[in-house]
């Protein structure tokens, strides 16, 4: 799991990067998606930064009208002073969006040298490549394969107040006219707040996405996903400041954190699965394998057996059930359905998780060989300990649910602390140009392009301002009336 982040909007939320060191160690996610500024040497700081914390970066290095002269400077930069802090590097972010003209020949061309630099040089070699990201469906075929240059095709699944990762199939079939069968990651997905729109991105309530954003990771990970990067962090803008950017109050809500920088309740309920799964384990040489089953299980119920490095197992189990009406904008409740997990070996302990809700266990079984669970709409994780494994913890305990968490609070998803690399590797978003803020004549990149498919992509309708990177010297981005994207 990952998180986006804009660490060259530096009058913004994102500016205050103490307190967002602190709450990425209390998330427990141990990766970030920006885009490179090679002359911002605050950004580039604060990668090296989150790094020391075990948070490696995946940086974005060009669009289409910076080109190859973005490219190479952002490639030097991930050489020098950013080596070892960066698993992968991206091509150019929506690029069918871009305005340039030819945009599929200047995206063939970029991606085609991107894949050259990385994979003939001995120090880029190990780093992931990931693919562009399209809005526009007929995008894929317009751009063609373009297996041979990248190791991650690139997905932006938005659900549109839909169900989590429902038009995942879907979109998985598109793009594999660009990536062919090479694996996939998700650079940006989530849930905005803003309930009144009728715009055809739908968003959902605070509540109902606690429930979804552990879903969503759950339905990826479930499906293969190599890494799942939420959009985004934190709220850049206060309500006035989006207000006089004209900025919608949809495209300023998708922040697992508020402007504030307090937690949304979807940070906690992610926080919380990732500490009740043991993300923090160390990654795991061999899965091993645990006699249970599930009875009773409804058609919707979904499941995924997890080990740790200490022999312990989680069982998430979890339904992919509604709980909001995007047409009439109102949540839906889901009717608990009990199922009984029954163990086919002997556990000394089972522990039951409910991380919505819950920071702490909420059951707890000695020697059980049924456990009858409710499941309505949120995840439930069942750690399992089998007779005769010592476990190195209890499971989680109440963490630090303030700024001042420590790194040994945050965890990851179990995993993640190995690279993207095609076989060992890293990963990265696309660099742009610094200039003052100016108010923007497109549609945004979270609200634009007809939702497909009723409202899985983020919908038109919706605008931004800009943040764009100039072709810079020393003085970029360093203004107080500037900013980068």
């Amino acid at each position: 799991m990952g998180v986006n982040v804009r660490l060259t909007w530096i009058d913004t939320s994102y500016g205050e990067y103490d307190i967002l060191q602190a709450r990425l160690r209390e998330l427990g996610a141990r990766h970030v998606h920006d885009g490179l500024c090679p002359t911002c040497l605050y950004q580039v700081n604060m990668i090296k930064r989150l790094a020391a914390d075990g948070i490696e970066s995946e940086l974005g290095v060009g669009d289409l009208r910076g080109g190859s002269t973005q490219m190479q400077a952002a490639l030097a930069s991930i050489k020098g002073p950013l080596r070892g802090a960066v698993d992968a590097v991206a091509a150019p972010n929506e690029p069918d969006l871009e305005p340039v003209s030819d945009w599929v020949t200047k995206t063939r061309a970029f991606e085609a040298e991107l894949y050259s630099r990385v994979k003939s040089d001995p120090v880029l070699a190990p780093l992931g490549v990931v693919g562009p990201s399209l809005v526009r469906r007929e995008s894929r075929a317009q751009l063609g394969n373009m297996s041979a240059n990248l190791d991650y095709g690139n997905l932006h699944p938005y659900p549109g107040g839909s169900l989590p990762l429902a038009n995942f199939d879907d979109e998985r079939t598109i793009m594999s006219q660009v990536s062919g069968s090479k694996p996939l990651v998700i650079t940006e997905v989530g849930y905005h707040a803003d309930t009144n729109t009728d715009d055809p991105h739908r968003g959902v309530s605070e509540s109902v996405n606690a429930a979804y954003s552990p879903r969503i990771l759950l339905e990826a990970f479930r499906d293969g996903i190599k890494r799942t990067y939420f959009y985004q962090f934190a709220d850049a803008f206060s309500d006035a400041q989006a207000a006089s950017k004209h900025i919608s109050n949809a495209e300023n809500s998708f922040g697992l954190l508020r402007h504030d920088l307090t937690p949304r309740p979807s940070f906690i309920a992610l926080r919380n699965l990732l500490r009740a799964v043991d993300g923090d384990s160390a990654p795991v040489a061999s899965p091993g394998g645990l006699k249970v089953g599930v009875e009773g299980a409804p058609a919707d119920m979904r499941q995924q057996l997890l080990r740790s490095a200490d022999g312990t197992y989680s069982l998430v189990l979890w339904r992919q059930v509604s709980l909001w009406d995007r047409t009439n904008k109102r949540p839906l409740t889901a009717a608990p359905d009990r199922v009984d997990v029954v163990t086919g070996q002997p556990l000394s302990l089972a522990q039951r998780f409910d991380p919505v809700n819950s920071d702490t266990e909420t059951g707890r079984w000695a020697n059980p060989r049924r456990i009858s669970v409710d499941l309505a709409g949120a995840p439930v994780v069942l750690r399992l300990t089998p007779a005769g494994v010592t476990a190195s913890a209890a499971g989680p305990t109440a963490g630090a649910s303030g700024v001042s968490a420590s790194a040994s609070g945050g965890v990851t998803h179990p995993g993640s602390t190995r690279s993207l690399r095609p076989a060992s590797g890293k990963l990265v978003e696309h660099a742009r140009k610094c200039v003052t803020r100016r108010k923007s004549s497109r549609s945004s990149g979270r609200a634009r392009a007809s939702a497909h498919r009723a409202g899985h992509r983020r919908g038109a309708g919706a605008r931004r301002a800009q943040y764009r990177f100039k072709a810079s010297g020393a003085r970029a981005c360093r203004r107080p009336s500037a900013s980068c994207r």
